[in-house]
């Protein structure tokens, strides 16, 4: 399978990545942005989700959460999931089903940005937030009685 310079300068980044906090979800996304092409599929969904993780930042900075710890976990994890995908696929030309379609299909003529940016954005919750949620065990914490199921609602 062929790759570009680009999607081997990606891989590597990917490769070397270090999550632990939603600032370093939004760095990642900014290096990522900084080598992609603005016409890339990936790239325009990139800036959408970079958009909604900067919000998610500005509401951590001003202790909008209710449990900042678990919105970072959830926000860290979730990303994890995308980047791990896109990486799975650089590095052996597949991935999760949804995401497979999506990446190959990142340079398609007529599909419009819109198009890419709902598909990325699609991919990400359908397959990734579920998985993310079961990750921090936070299937006990969408009881209605629990302080979680609030900040889940927030999110939406």
């Amino acid at each position: 399978m062929f790759f570009s310079q680009t999607d081997k300068q990606i891989e590597w980044v990917l490769g070397h990545r270090n999550l632990r906090t939603v600032e370093d979800v939004s760095l990642l996304m900014d290096v990522l942005l900084e080598i992609l092409d603005q016409d890339d599929g990936i790239a325009i969904f990139l800036k959408l989700y970079r958009r909604v993780t900067e919000s998610i930042q500005f509401h951590m900075a001003r202790d909008q959460w209710n449990d900042r710890v678990w919105v970072e976990k959830l926000v860290v994890g979730f990303a994890e999931l995308c980047f791990s995908a896109l990486l799975e696929w650089l590095q052996t030309g597949k991935t999760r089903e949804g995401w497979q379609v999506f990446f190959e299909r990142r340079y398609v003529r007529g599909i419009t940005p819109a198009q890419h940016a709902i598909a990325g954005i699609n991919n990400h919750i359908n397959i990734d937030l579920a998985k993310a949620l079961a990750q921090i065990s936070a299937w006990e914490m969408l009881l209605p009685e629990s302080r979680h199921h609030a900040i889940l609602w927030q999110l939406t």
